[in-house]
C-alpha cells in the first residue's frame, strides 16, 4: 500500500494536569509505526504545566495539534476532539495510557479485512507500580443484543476503551459523546454503537494499549456509579417486561460487591 492510499488516522487525547502521564501518551502517540496519522490533544483547562508543555511539543512536531479550551469535564474534551478530527479513523487514547507503537498498522489490516466494521476494540495490558504487568483479554460477542446485555451484567465492562478506533461519521450520526455525563462516558459511547446495530468487532491478539496502574486513577463513587448505570439501562436496555429491573438489580448488586471487596483490600 503506498502512502497515498494509505488509511489516515486522527489520535485523540483528553487532557486535563497530570502531565508526567500525559508526557509518555503522547510520546507513545507520537511515535507510530504508520504514515499518515495525527495526534490532537484537547487541554480541557489544565492548571498545571500541561498548557506549556504541549505548545513547546506542537512546535516540535508537525503532527501534533493542540486545543486549548476551559475545564468542562473529558466527555466534553472527547466530543469537541471527534468534531476537530480531519481524518476518518479516530483512536481514543487515554492520557494515562501508551499505545502500541503498531497499533496504527494492526487497525489498518483490521479494517481491510473487516470493511464493515464501525469500531473496534482490543486488548490491553496492566503495567503495575512495581514493574508486574498482566493482560486482558476481551472476546467477540455474536449480537450486539448479547453485548448490551454482557455490558450491564458482567461484572467488569466486557471491553477497554482506551485504544479503540472508530469511524468519525458513524460517532457523529450517532451524538457523538454526550458532554452532559460525568462518569460511564466510555460506557455510553459503546452502547450507542451496539444499541443502533453498528458494527463492533474486537481485535484479538497482543494488547493495543498499556494501562498503568497509579495513585492518581480516580477513586469510583459507587451510589453515582449506581445512578449513571441505571440512567444507561433506562437509555439502552430491551424494553420487554422486567428486563430493565432485572438488569438495574444486577449491576447495583454487582457495583456493591465491588465496594465490599475494595473496603476489605484497603
Amino acid at each position: 500500500m503506498t502512502a497515498a492510499y494509505m488509511r489516515r488516522f486522527s489520535i485523540l487525547l483528553a487532557a486535563y494536569n497530570r502531565l508526567g502521564l500525559l508526557q509518555s501518551s503522547v510520546a507513545s502517540a507520537l511515535h507510530q509505526d504508520w504514515d499518515d496519522f495525527e495526534v490532537i490533544v484537547i487541554n480541557d483547562g489544565s492548571n498545571d504545566d500541561t498548557r506549556q508543555w504541549l505548545d513547546e511539543q506542537a512546535v516540535r512536531h508537525g503532527r501534533l495539534r493542540v486545543v486549548h479550551k476551559q475545564n468542562e469535564g473529558v466527555a466534553a474534551a472527547r466530543a469537541d476532539g471527534v468534531k476537530e478530527a480531519r481524518f476518518d479513523h479516530v483512536v481514543i487514547l487515554d492520557s494515562d495510557d501508551q499505545l502500541e507503537p503498531d497499533a496504527l498498522q494492526r487497525y489498518d489490516h483490521a479494517f481491510t479485512e473487516f470493511p464493515d466494521t464501525d469500531l473496534f476494540f482490543g486488548n490491553i495490558r496492566h503495567v503495575f507500580p512495581n514493574g508486574d504487568s498482566k493482560i486482558r483479554t476481551y472476546k467477540q460477542f455474536k449480537s450486539n443484543q448479547r453485548m448490551i446485555w454482557g455490558t450491564f451484567l458482567y461484572p467488569r465492562v466486557p471491553f477497554k476503551h482506551s485504544g479503540t478506533c472508530f469511524r468519525r461519521k458513524v460517532a457523529l450520526d450517532l451524538g457523538n459523546y454526550d458532554a452532559s455525563m460525568k462518569i460511564k462516558i466510555d460506557v455510553d459511547f459503546f452502547l450507542k454503537f451496539m444499541y443502533h446495530n453498528r458494527v463492533l468487532r474486537h481485535l484479538p491478539g497482543e494488547p493495543l494499549v498499556s494501562f498503568h496502574v497509579h495513585d492518581e486513577m480516580m477513586s469510583l463513587n459507587r451510589a453515582k456509579g449506581i445512578a449513571a448505570w441505571n440512567e444507561l439501562i433506562d437509555r439502552y436496555a430491551p424494553r420487554f417486561p422486567l428486563a430493565r429491573p432485572f438488569a438495574k438489580i444486577a449491576r447495583a448488586s454487582s457495583e456493591r460487591m465491588k465496594a465490599l471487596y475494595e473496603k476489605i483490600r484497603s
